[in-house]
């Protein structure tokens, strides 16, 4: 099942908050959910109660390596 969630895995913290910033004005209802590494990720996609709408990741990570 889709939620109304958007994943933003990204190491930048500062990155997070403009794009959440940005997807509030665009539309209050969307939930944007942050991870900090792809580990972070998909623990919070284990525990979700469904899937998020979109998943946005940074392929420039130190510890991914664009995988």
């Amino acid at each position: 099942m889709l939620t109304n969630k958007i994943l933003l895995i990204d190491d930048d913290p500062e990155e997070f908050d403009v794009f959440c910033e940005a997807l509030a004005l665009l539309d209050k209802s969307i939930d944007c959910v942050g991870a900090v590494s792809c580990s972070e990720g998909f623990d919070k996609l284990k525990a979700s109660e469904g899937l998020p709408r979109y998943i946005f990741l940074d392929l420039n990570m130190p510890a991914s390596h664009g995988k």
